[in-house]
C-alpha cells in the first residue's frame, strides 16, 4: 500500500513538473485549440480551420500581454485580439488578428528559414496590389491567392513590420480604397514579437 502511495506522488511531481508548469497560461491555450482546430479540419488556412479558430481559440487570446504599446485605436476602429502561433506546416510562425465580423484574418508570417509575409483570408477575388495602412503611413504590396488566402512576399528590409508593432491601427484596403479588414494594434508588437523575433 505504501509502495502505491509513493508511486502515485512521484506521478504526480513528474505529470505536474516543470515541463507542464512552462506549458500553462493563454498562449498556450491557444496553441493547444489551434492544434485541435488544424486535427479536426482538412488543414491550416481552410474555411474549417479558420473558423474553428475564430470560433473555439479567440477566448484564449494574449492580447497586450507585455505589450508596452499605448493608446487604444482611433475611434471606430474595432481592438484587434492579436496573438502568436506556430504555422500549421512547422516551418515557421505567425502573429494574426481575425475579424469575426468580417469574417476575415491578417497575419504577419516569419518562416525559420528568414522569409517573411503578409497575408490575409477572407476577402475573395484575383491577384491585386492592396495596401497596408497603419496611422499615417501607407504600403502597397501585390497579393497573389494561395492556400485559401492571398500572400504578400517581403523583402527582409520591409518597413511594414517595424510599423506594425509601433503603429495604433492598421487597415487593408482594395483598389478603390474599401476596408478589406481593420483593427488596432494594441497587442501587435507582443504577437509580432513572440512570432518573428
Amino acid at each position: 500500500m505504501q509502495r502505491i502511495g509513493w508511486l502515485a506522488v512521484m506521478a504526480g511531481l513528474w505529470i505536474g513538473g516543470p515541463e507542464a508548469r512552462a506549458q500553462e497560461g493563454p498562449e498556450w491555450e491557444m496553441q493547444r485549440c489551434v492544434w485541435r482546430c488544424l486535427a479536426a479540419s482538412p488543414g491550416a488556412g481552410s474555411p474549417e480551420y479558420d473558423r474553428c479558430v475564430i470560433d473555439a481559440c479567440m477566448q484564449y487570446s494574449v492580447e497586450g500581454q507585455e505589450d508596452p504599446q499605448g493608446p487604444a485605436a482611433p475611434n471606430g476602429v474595432p481592438q484587434g485580439r492579436w496573438f502568436a502561433a506556430g504555422t500549421g506546416d512547422g516551418q515557421g510562425n505567425l502573429a494574426g488578428f481575425m475579424d469575426p465580423r468580417r469574417e476575415a484574418a491578417f497575419y504577419v508570417i516569419c518562416g525559420s528559414d528568414g522569409r517573411r509575409n503578409l497575408a490575409l483570408f477572407g476577402p475573395e477575388g484575383p491577384a491585386a496590389t492592396l495596401t497596408l495602412q497603419v496611422d499615417g503611413q501607407a504600403f502597397a504590396r501585390a497579393f497573389v491567392p494561395y492556400a485559401g488566402g492571398y500572400y504578400a512576399a517581403l523583402p527582409p528590409d520591409a518597413p511594414e513590420i517595424a510599423a506594425l508593432r509601433s503603429g495604433r491601427a492598421m487597415a487593408v484596403r482594395n483598389a478603390i480604397g474599401t476596408a478589406l479588414i481593420e483593427t488596432g494594434l494594441a497587442g501587435a508588437a507582443a504577437a509580432i514579437a513572440a512570432a518573428c523575433g
